[in-house]
């Protein structure tokens, strides 16, 4: 009675405070709602995510496990891997020999001798297990949890293998073709030393190539790249 007669004393009417009330009241209990449904969209579609993540893993896992290799697989292309590898070094190797032996030539028959036998280590032992060790390299890559880019020693040993590939295709070919076609020719005195001197260097290069990325096979430094473990981490 004090309240509405402190109301009353005022001038306002009291009808008219009723009417706020209510009204504010509905305003709020709307906000409440609208605040509700938000927070059970945003709810519904944080879900809806989560479950979606875990859909495209779960696909993404079938996948791995559909295009990895078994344990028998796995063996067998490491093998011919490293069988590729075995038969690149040593066909460079022994061209480096003929190569070193080939500066103490005395004549043209000697050097021709000697080059065609270095060619017939470029097709047989060089070029061929090059792209084997390539293709099989990049099979164990792919179809196993290495990958191609998870880890810097990979990224080496990828980088090396196509470097000496290319280096071989646009330059060792052309050297080794300019000297071949000058000792079948019999032009052993204008053949020049700088000619054998390229190749020499040129093969030596290949075979520390070569070296570093057995050696990285082995000792696998450096670890996983920070996206990659990120990626993994998702």
């Amino acid at each position: 009675m004090m309240v509405i007669c402190l109301f009353e004393g005022i001038g306002v009417d009291l009808m008219l405070l009723d009417g706020w009330f209510w009204l504010w009241f509905l305003f709020l209990i709307f906000t409440c709602l609208c605040a509700g449904a938000v927070l059970m969209v945003n709810n519904r579609c944080r879900a809806d995510r989560i479950h979606e993540k875990k859909r495209l893993k779960l696909e993404r896992d079938i996948m791995a496990k559909k295009m990895s290799l078994s344990y028998a697989q796995k063996s067998w292309m490491l093998s011919a891997h490293i069988l590729f590898i075995v038969a690149w070094f040593g066909g460079i190797l022994c061209m480096f020999g003929l190569l070193i032996t080939s500066l103490s030539a005395n004549h043209n028959n000697e050097l021709y001798v000697i080059y065609m036998n270095i060619n017939l280590l470029d097709d047989v032992y060089v070029k061929y297990p090059a792209l084997g060790a390539l293709i099989t390299g990049l099979l164990l890559s792919v179809l196993t949890n290495w990958g191609l880019t998870r880890y810097y020693w990979i990224i080496v040993k990828e980088v090396l293998t196509l470097g000496t590939i290319g280096f071989g295709i646009f330059y060792m070919n052309q050297w080794l073709d300019q000297v071949t076609a000058a000792t079948s020719n019999g032009d052993f005195d204008t053949l020049q030393l700088s000619d054998i001197k390229h190749l020499l260097i040129g093969n030596l290069a290949n075979l520390i190539a070569l070296a570093t990325m057995v050696i990285l096979s082995y000792v696998k430094p450096w670890g996983r790249r920070k996206n990659a473990k990120k990626n993994r981490k998702k």
